[in-house]
């Protein structure tokens, strides 16, 4: 059990690690066409 939460939880950090660089980088791209 604690097994498993502790894998969703890492599930779920990894993601919104990997969707704050991916906005990140849409905001840097942004910034260059201005």
């Amino acid at each position: 059990m604690i097994k498993s939460t502790n894998v969703y939880l890492h599930d779920t950090y990894m993601y919104i690690i990997k969707t704050k660089s991916y906005s990140n980088s849409i905001c840097a791209q942004d910034q260059k066409r201005q």
